[in-house]
């Protein structure tokens, strides 16, 4: 992960290879790709949200059902 810092005047910065560029909180970034999966390493999947826009309704729907039987009823993911 990138480390951040104060430079001689006081703003946070973070460092990007070997140059400091201001660090702004407010900053987002949106990429998007073609690839059906595309496979990221965890120190960028831990600072981003993958949304997924190939999903169908049904395989939303199921994967809704599924997150919400987990959490209400956990014994039923143990019995399996």
């Amino acid at each position: 992960a990138a480390a951040t810092f104060r430079n001689q005047r006081g703003e946070l910065c973070i460092k990007l290879g070997d140059t400091a560029v201001l660090y702004n909180p407010r900053f987002k970034l949106f990429a998007t790709t073609r690839l059906r999966s595309p496979r990221f390493p965890f120190t960028v999947l831990r600072n981003l949200c993958v949304v997924n826009f190939s999903i169908t309704r049904a395989q939303l729907c199921e994967l809704l059902i599924t997150a919400t039987l987990r959490h209400e009823m956990p014994e039923l993911e143990a019995e399996h």
